[in-house]
Protein backbone atom coordinates (compact mmCIF):
# COMPACT_ATOMS: atom_id res chain seq x y z
CA UNK A 1 0.00 0.00 0.00
CA UNK A 2 2.94 2.07 1.19
CA UNK A 3 4.42 1.67 -2.44
CA UNK A 4 1.09 2.34 -4.46
CA UNK A 5 0.39 5.88 -2.42
CA UNK A 6 4.67 6.33 -3.20
CA UNK A 7 3.50 6.05 -7.14
CA UNK A 8 0.26 8.11 -6.82
CA UNK A 9 2.68 11.00 -5.08
CA UNK A 10 5.01 10.67 -7.92
CA UNK A 11 2.81 10.81 -10.29
CA UNK A 12 0.74 13.74 -8.61
CA UNK A 13 4.39 16.02 -8.76
CA UNK A 14 4.90 15.04 -12.56
CA UNK A 15 1.35 16.42 -13.38
CA UNK A 16 1.80 19.50 -11.65
CA UNK A 17 5.37 20.01 -12.90
CA UNK A 18 3.80 19.53 -16.47
CA UNK A 19 0.98 21.76 -15.97
CA UNK A 20 3.21 24.79 -14.50
CA UNK A 21 5.54 24.46 -17.59
CA UNK A 22 2.52 24.74 -19.51
CA UNK A 23 1.19 27.70 -17.66
CA UNK A 24 4.59 29.60 -17.61
CA UNK A 25 4.80 29.98 -21.23
CA UNK A 26 5.40 33.76 -21.53
CA UNK A 27 4.83 33.70 -25.23
CA UNK A 28 1.00 32.88 -25.03
CA UNK A 29 -1.88 34.90 -23.96
CA UNK A 30 -5.02 32.35 -22.82
CA UNK A 31 -8.56 32.65 -22.81
CA UNK A 32 -8.54 33.78 -19.51
CA UNK A 33 -5.49 35.95 -19.34
CA UNK A 34 -5.45 39.18 -19.37
CA UNK A 35 -2.36 42.41 -19.87
CA UNK A 36 -3.12 45.88 -18.75
CA UNK A 37 -1.01 48.59 -18.36
CA UNK A 38 -1.27 48.74 -14.45
CA UNK A 39 0.05 45.55 -14.04
CA UNK A 40 2.78 46.06 -16.55
CA UNK A 41 2.63 42.57 -17.74
CA UNK A 42 4.46 41.53 -21.03
CA UNK A 43 4.18 38.51 -23.21
CA UNK A 44 7.42 37.77 -24.78
CA UNK A 45 8.74 35.34 -27.58
CA UNK A 46 9.62 32.12 -27.23
CA UNK A 47 12.95 32.99 -28.11
CA UNK A 48 13.44 36.37 -26.33
CA UNK A 49 13.42 38.30 -29.69
CA UNK A 50 10.13 39.96 -29.43
CA UNK A 51 7.78 41.55 -26.33
CA UNK A 52 4.11 42.31 -26.62
CA UNK A 53 2.10 45.03 -24.22
CA UNK A 54 1.06 48.18 -23.34
CA UNK A 55 3.46 51.19 -23.78
CA UNK A 56 2.41 55.18 -23.68
CA UNK A 57 4.85 56.64 -26.23
CA UNK A 58 4.76 60.64 -24.51
CA UNK A 59 3.14 60.24 -20.65
CA UNK A 60 3.11 63.94 -20.58
CA UNK A 61 -0.19 64.34 -23.02
CA UNK A 62 -2.02 61.86 -20.35
CA UNK A 63 -3.10 58.43 -20.51
CA UNK A 64 -2.73 57.23 -23.91
CA UNK A 65 -1.94 53.83 -24.20
CA UNK A 66 -1.26 51.27 -27.37
CA UNK A 67 -0.87 47.56 -27.29
CA UNK A 68 2.62 47.05 -29.57
CA UNK A 69 5.49 44.67 -30.71
CA UNK A 70 9.19 45.93 -30.09
CA UNK A 71 12.44 43.96 -29.88
CA UNK A 72 12.94 42.70 -25.80
CA UNK A 73 16.70 43.06 -26.21
CA UNK A 74 17.02 47.16 -26.68
CA UNK A 75 16.27 49.59 -23.87
CA UNK A 76 13.58 51.48 -23.51
CA UNK A 77 14.99 54.87 -24.80
CA UNK A 78 16.22 53.57 -27.91
CA UNK A 79 13.14 51.21 -28.49
CA UNK A 80 11.50 50.97 -32.09
CA UNK A 81 7.71 49.51 -31.85
CA UNK A 82 7.34 47.44 -35.25
CA UNK A 83 3.59 47.11 -34.75
CA UNK A 84 0.91 48.81 -33.35
CA UNK A 85 -2.77 47.25 -32.40
CA UNK A 86 -4.65 50.79 -31.97
CA UNK A 87 -2.70 53.12 -33.73
CA UNK A 88 -5.88 55.13 -34.09
CA UNK A 89 -7.54 54.29 -30.92
CA UNK A 90 -5.41 55.23 -28.16
CA UNK A 91 -6.98 53.46 -24.68
CA UNK A 92 -7.12 56.41 -22.42
CA UNK A 93 -7.33 54.27 -18.88
CA UNK A 94 -4.56 52.91 -16.99
CA UNK A 95 -6.81 49.73 -16.31
CA UNK A 96 -7.74 49.18 -19.67
CA UNK A 97 -7.26 45.36 -20.80
CA UNK A 98 -5.89 43.39 -24.11
CA UNK A 99 -7.60 39.54 -23.88
CA UNK A 100 -9.62 37.41 -26.04
CA UNK A 101 -13.44 37.42 -26.39
CA UNK A 102 -14.62 34.55 -28.16
CA UNK A 103 -12.41 33.94 -31.35
CA UNK A 104 -11.44 37.95 -31.35
CA UNK A 105 -8.60 39.51 -29.69
CA UNK A 106 -10.06 43.01 -27.82
CA UNK A 107 -8.95 45.87 -25.91
CA UNK A 108 -11.55 47.48 -23.62
CA UNK A 109 -12.12 50.09 -21.31
CA UNK A 110 -13.65 49.52 -17.92
CA UNK A 111 -14.36 53.27 -17.23
CA UNK A 112 -16.34 53.35 -19.88
CA UNK A 113 -18.92 50.19 -19.95
CA UNK A 114 -16.22 47.94 -20.99
CA UNK A 115 -16.13 49.40 -24.40
CA UNK A 116 -14.24 47.86 -26.90
CA UNK A 117 -11.13 50.39 -28.23
CA UNK A 118 -9.97 47.86 -31.03
CA UNK A 119 -10.32 44.36 -31.91
CA UNK A 120 -9.00 42.01 -34.13
CA UNK A 121 -10.40 39.74 -37.08
CA UNK A 122 -10.99 36.30 -36.98
CA UNK A 123 -12.73 33.00 -38.86
CA UNK A 124 -12.69 30.49 -36.78
CA UNK A 125 -14.37 29.51 -33.39
CA UNK A 126 -13.14 27.22 -30.59
CA UNK A 127 -10.87 28.08 -27.89
CA UNK A 128 -8.30 30.34 -29.62
CA UNK A 129 -4.62 31.44 -27.66
CA UNK A 130 -2.73 33.90 -28.92
CA UNK A 131 0.90 34.02 -29.09
CA UNK A 132 3.95 35.57 -29.72
CA UNK A 133 6.47 34.19 -32.18
CA UNK A 134 10.09 34.80 -32.51
CA UNK A 135 9.28 36.33 -36.21
CA UNK A 136 7.93 39.11 -34.60
CA UNK A 137 3.84 37.80 -35.84
CA UNK A 138 0.86 37.68 -33.17
CA UNK A 139 -1.14 35.00 -33.93
CA UNK A 140 -4.61 34.00 -32.99
CA UNK A 141 -4.65 30.47 -33.72
CA UNK A 142 -6.69 27.27 -31.85
CA UNK A 143 -4.91 26.04 -28.52
CA UNK A 144 -6.30 22.36 -29.82
CA UNK A 145 -4.97 22.78 -33.47
CA UNK A 146 -1.48 21.47 -34.14
CA UNK A 147 -1.40 22.64 -37.46
CA UNK A 148 0.52 26.25 -36.38
CA UNK A 149 -0.38 26.90 -40.35
CA UNK A 150 -4.15 27.11 -39.61
CA UNK A 151 -4.08 30.77 -38.46
CA UNK A 152 -7.30 32.27 -37.54
CA UNK A 153 -5.73 36.22 -37.47
CA UNK A 154 -1.90 37.57 -37.40
CA UNK A 155 -0.32 40.87 -36.90
CA UNK A 156 1.46 40.12 -40.05
CA UNK A 157 -1.60 41.01 -42.17
CA UNK A 158 -1.69 44.43 -40.89
CA UNK A 159 1.52 46.10 -40.52
CA UNK A 160 2.18 49.65 -39.26
CA UNK A 161 5.03 51.05 -40.12
CA UNK A 162 7.88 48.15 -40.27
CA UNK A 163 8.62 45.38 -42.57
CA UNK A 164 9.52 42.53 -40.27
CA UNK A 165 10.94 39.17 -42.42
CA UNK A 166 8.76 37.31 -43.51
CA UNK A 167 6.29 40.26 -43.86
CA UNK A 168 4.46 40.90 -47.01
CA UNK A 169 3.04 43.89 -48.72
CA UNK A 170 0.10 43.62 -50.90
CA UNK A 171 -2.96 41.07 -51.39
CA UNK A 172 -2.60 37.49 -51.70
CA UNK A 173 -2.90 35.58 -55.01
CA UNK A 174 -4.68 32.60 -53.62
CA UNK A 175 -7.68 34.32 -51.88
CA UNK A 176 -9.32 32.63 -49.11
CA UNK A 177 -11.79 33.66 -46.52
CA UNK A 178 -9.48 35.25 -44.02
CA UNK A 179 -7.02 37.18 -46.24
CA UNK A 180 -9.49 38.17 -49.26
CA UNK A 181 -9.88 41.21 -47.91
CA UNK A 182 -6.35 42.80 -47.25
CA UNK A 183 -4.13 44.63 -49.24
CA UNK A 184 -0.49 45.10 -46.95
CA UNK A 185 0.70 48.28 -46.98
CA UNK A 186 2.55 50.31 -44.85
CA UNK A 187 1.84 53.76 -42.88
CA UNK A 188 4.20 55.94 -41.56
CA UNK A 189 3.60 57.52 -37.63
CA UNK A 190 1.99 61.10 -37.55
CA UNK A 191 5.00 61.81 -35.56
CA UNK A 192 7.91 59.92 -33.29
CA UNK A 193 5.31 60.38 -30.17
CA UNK A 194 1.82 59.88 -32.05
CA UNK A 195 1.65 56.06 -34.18
CA UNK A 196 -1.58 57.03 -35.24
CA UNK A 197 -1.52 57.06 -39.01
CA UNK A 198 0.71 59.55 -40.44
CA UNK A 199 0.98 61.03 -44.15
CA UNK A 200 2.99 58.59 -46.05
CA UNK A 201 2.21 55.63 -47.22
CA UNK A 202 4.47 52.50 -49.05
CA UNK A 203 2.91 49.93 -51.04
CA UNK A 204 3.01 47.58 -53.82
CA UNK A 205 1.06 47.90 -57.11
CA UNK A 206 0.60 46.28 -60.29
CA UNK A 207 2.27 47.36 -63.09
CA UNK A 208 1.45 46.14 -66.78
CA UNK A 209 2.67 42.40 -66.04
CA UNK A 210 5.05 43.05 -63.19
CA UNK A 211 5.14 45.22 -59.69
CA UNK A 212 6.51 48.21 -58.40
CA UNK A 213 6.52 49.84 -54.99
CA UNK A 214 5.65 53.39 -54.30
CA UNK A 215 5.74 55.81 -51.91
CA UNK A 216 2.66 57.93 -51.26
CA UNK A 217 2.54 61.48 -49.46
CA UNK A 218 -0.22 63.68 -47.94
CA UNK A 219 -2.69 65.08 -50.65
CA UNK A 220 -1.96 61.72 -52.64
CA UNK A 221 1.22 63.10 -54.21
CA UNK A 222 3.61 60.23 -55.65
CA UNK A 223 6.99 60.56 -53.65
CA UNK A 224 8.84 58.00 -55.22
CA UNK A 225 8.76 54.91 -57.72
CA UNK A 226 10.34 51.87 -58.23
CA UNK A 227 10.95 50.28 -61.41
CA UNK A 228 9.90 46.91 -62.20
CA UNK A 229 10.29 43.42 -60.38
CA UNK A 230 12.87 41.70 -62.60
CA UNK A 231 12.45 38.09 -60.35
CA UNK A 232 14.69 39.14 -58.48
CA UNK A 233 14.57 42.69 -57.27
CA UNK A 234 13.39 46.22 -58.17
CA UNK A 235 15.35 48.46 -60.74
CA UNK A 236 15.70 51.73 -59.14
CA UNK A 237 15.91 51.06 -55.79
CA UNK A 238 17.78 53.77 -53.97
CA UNK A 239 21.06 52.34 -52.36
CA UNK A 240 22.89 53.66 -49.21
CA UNK A 241 25.73 55.92 -49.73
CA UNK A 242 28.66 54.17 -48.29
CA UNK A 243 29.71 55.18 -44.61
CA UNK A 244 32.48 57.38 -44.84
CA UNK A 245 34.91 56.94 -41.80
CA UNK A 246 34.48 59.72 -38.99
CA UNK A 247 37.77 61.92 -39.24
CA UNK A 248 39.75 61.43 -36.11
CA UNK A 249 40.37 64.47 -33.84
CA UNK A 250 43.98 66.08 -34.29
Amino acid sequence: MAMGLIQCLVWLICFLIRVSSESDDVSVLKGWDLLSPSTNRTIVSAGGVFELGFFNPDPSRGERWYVGIWYKNIPEAGRRYVWVANRDNPLNNYNGTLGISGATLVIRDPSDNNRIVWSSTSFGSGSPVAKLLDSGNFVLMNSNDEDPGDILWQSFDYPTDTLLPGMKLGSDPDVNERTAHINRVLTSWKNAIDPSRGNYTLSLERRDESWGLSIMGSGNKRMYSSGPWNGAAFFRLPRPSPRRPTPKAP
